[in-house]
This record gives structure tokens, C-alpha cells and sequence, in this order.
């Protein structure tokens, strides 16, 4: 689902101390859906419309990446709006305020006034990034071996 097509059919989303993160339509004010990944309250959160990913911060020190879309959970047979595509970890143990996207930068406003800022990678440069670190891990394994086979 394009930005658009989530802004035409009139979805909010919601978080709260509980830990949940709520999909809303609102032109039948129901719920839609319910992203329960986190284990403690929801701070704050920020949505990038280009890549329909959710930023939710959490009082732990990570921040959860939900794809905001429809699809079908074969479990239960239901339409799902949100799926946790991934978590990293943050740089403080401070409870995070704020975020605020700019550009390709995640800006997180922390409780003891610092402020962490992480750079957004989209899926193909992920993945980019990741082959290229594994090259390097292969290399390296490589040298490591030779310099065992040198020693005997």
C-alpha cells in the first residue's frame, strides 16, 4: 500500500502505556488491528510515508520497525495492518520523548536531553550493506585460516 492509499482510506494510529500500538479506521471508527510486540509502554513513535514504515520507541532501549500495510495472517485468517519487520538497538537507556524524521535520518529526543540520530537505510540498500559486511567476514575468515595453516 502506497502513503496514499493509507491517507484514502482514513487509518490512524495509535500507542499507549499498555505497549500497543493500534491501526484505526476512521471512517467506521473501528479497530483494525493490534501490534502488541512491545513488552512495555509506548513512548513515541514516527511513520515514514516513502517506505509505509512506523518507528515505535519504546521505555527499553530499542526501537521496533513496523510495516503499516494489509496483508493476510494465514493463523488466523484475518486482514493484518501492522507487522514487525525488525528492532535495533538504541545508543542510551533514556526513555525516549520524541522522533522526528528528517530526510533519511531518525532523530530521537532521549529524557536526558540528548538527542540520537540514526540513518534510515531503504530495503535495497539494506541489503547492499549487508552483502558487503559478509564479504568482509568472509575475507577476514579466509586470512584468519592462512595464518593458522602458516603456524603448523
Amino acid at each position: 500500500m502506497n502513503p496514499h492509499t493509507f491517507l484514502e482510506e482514513q487509518l490512524i494510529v495509535s500507542c499507549a502505556r499498555d505497549g500497543f500500538v493500534k491501526v484505526w479506521s476512521l471512517k467506521n471508527l473501528q479497530l483494525l488491528d493490534v501490534f502488541a510486540s512491545l513488552s512495555n509502554e509506548v513512548c513515541c513513535m514516527a511513520y515514514n510515508a516513502d517506505l509505509n514504515l512506523l518507528y515505535v520507541g519504546s521505555n527499553r532501549e530499542e526501537i521496533v520497525i513496523v510495516r503499516l500495510q494489509p496483508f493476510r495472517d494465514e493463523e488466523s485468517r484475518l486482514t493484518r495492518y501492522a507487522q514487525e519487520v525488525g528492532r535495533f538497538k538504541r545508543n542510551t537507556f533514556a526513555r525516549p520523548l520524541q522522533m522526528v524524521l528528517e530526510d533519511s535520518k531518525l532523530h530521537v529526543l532521549n529524557s536526558d536531553k540528548i538527542i540520537e540520530t540514526y540513518t534510515i537505510l531503504d530495503e535495497k540498500e539494506f541489503a547492499r550493506r549487508k552483502k558487503r559486511l559478509a564479504k568482509r567476514r568472509k575475507g577476514k575468515e579466509h586470512i584468519g585460516e592462512t595464518l593458522i595453516e602458516e603456524e603448523e
